[in-house]
């Protein structure tokens, strides 16, 4: 039986976290879940193997709670293992680095589980790679000279012509539509007891079919803020015809709509953080002024980064880029020019080098954003995702979710994987701000 439900994680409090410093770089992070929580996780999968009765000479609706124990036992224990993991640990553990200001790069790998026999529960351990420490003293000093704009009379007209496309209204229907990304809190809750799992945590899911693949996700469409509604356990897993409803639920509250199918005029300010027209003709001037077939605004940011590296040096943990590089060729492999690249004489340097670049780069901004404790606010993502969402203007985004599948999927997306891109990306305008001449 394949499935992966889709269950927002348990308190981060509620585990109990153990580091083991293995070196300079790396640390391990043992993570032990609570007992009551493993029980009610497994009985959960228990009840839906109960509930698979194609078994030879079986007739009864329902499997008995002891023969589904003994006979699905491997598959009761792994299932448990990945759902806690999938649902629970990897996301309280990026909170509690968050909370201890502990700065990986990378995000944290799954070393092993471990049962534990006396508390009738599991350990996790996963592996952290550190950040580097960076010393950045009078950073705001430092300045760079950007690039500038092509000086072609078309640029200003094609401009000119995007932003008269745009609706000068903000749209003003409150209810989800195709396209619209939808904020929603969600509680796991079991009908045994009177209490959800969980307090509610916020996830993001993009509606971009009005046919959803599961029928129950149709309680979307056409729903507006504030309204709520519960959906069956089974609802945001992965569709398969003999996956099996269960008596288990979510509470599912709608809390914010984005409206990105036609982004507005006044949207666009917002997102760019422009008040007038001038100031949004020359942003917007970045997306359409390129140099060999580099934008204005790419080159902008590369000349930034070459410049703060350069005064700012430090190294990268060679397992780490080990382990990006990894993730970078996973990605190529799903391209269809993944064999023109490969068979490139040095493809091997570049692929190893771009992984570097882009873990230094987010390393430094990373440490900028804690030394001038820069946050996220729901408005920040809001404006994140508006632009991410439209072909012409996500240009402007340089940093993104690891799996950049998240931003066009109809899975939801965990509001913490997104806040780190938005801080990023929230973080590099700041610099850009500050020190471009």
């Amino acid at each position: 039986m394949s499935k992966k439900t889709f269950v927002p994680a348990f308190t981060p409090r509620s585990l109990k976290y153990t580091i083991e410093k293995k070196s300079s770089h790396l640390w391990d992070v043992m993570i032990e879940v609570p007992t009551a929580l493993t029980a009610h996780i497994k009985d959960h999968i228990t009840r839906m193997y109960q509930q698979y009765t194609i078994m030879p000479g079986m007739s009864c609706k329902n499997l008995p709670v002891a023969y589904t124990q003994h006979y699905f036992a491997q598959e009761i224990e792994r299932e448990t293992q990945r759902f806690l993991l999938d649902h629970f640990i990897q996301e309280s553990v990026q909170n509690f680095l968050q909370e201890n200001k502990i700065a990986t790069v990378n995000w944290p790998r799954l070393k092993e589980i471990k049962p534990d026999p006396t508390n009738a529960t599991y350990l996790y351990t996963l592996a952290l790679s550190l950040a580097p420490t960076i010393t950045l003293e009078n950073w705001h000093s430092y300045s760079f000279v950007a690039p500038k704009r092509k000086n072609y009379t078309d640029l200003d007209i094609q401009v000119e012509s995007f932003i008269a496309s745009l609706s000068k209204e903000k749209p003003t229907t409150n209810q989800v539509e195709c396209g619209d990304w939808v904020r929603f809190s969600a509680q796991f809750r079991s009908p045994h007891i009177q209490t959800p799992v969980h307090s509610p945590l916020y996830y993001w899911l993009r509606i971009t079919n009005p046919l959803l693949a599961t029928p129950s996700m149709q309680k979307f469409i056409a729903a507006s803020v504030n309204d709520s509604f519960t959906l069956p356990a089974s609802a945001l897993a992965i569709a398969h015809s003999n996956t099996p409803d269960t008596d288990y639920y979510f509470d599912i509250t709608i809390e914010n709509i984005v409206k990105t199918n036609n982004i507005s005029l006044p949207q666009l300010q917002e997102s760019l953080q422009v008040n007038d027209h001038v100031s949004l003709h020359n942003k917007l001037i970045e997306l359409f002024s390129f140099r060999n077939d580099i934008s204005l605004r790419k080159s902008i940011i590369e000349e930034l980064f070459y410049s703060l590296l350069n005064a700012f040096r430090f190294e990268i943990a060679p397992h780490a880029i080990t382990r990006r590089k990894e993730f970078l060729l996973f990605l190529m492999q799903q391209s269809p020019d993944n064999a023109v690249y490969t068979k490139q004489k040095h493809f091997g340097n570049q692929i190893t080098l771009l992984a570097e670049t882009k873990l230094k780069e987010e390393a430094l901004i990373d440490a900028i954003a804690q030394q001038e404790q820069i946050s996220v606010t729901p408005a920040d993502i809001t404006h994140y995702l508006s632009l991410a969402s439209n072909e012409r203007l996500k240009e402007f985004l340089y940093f993104s979710p690891l799996n950049e599948e998240l931003l066009s999927s109809e899975h939801p997306c965990g509001e913490y994987i997104l806040t780190q891109s938005v801080l990023r990306e929230k973080t590099l305008n700041t610099i850009i701000d500050k020190l471009s001449l």
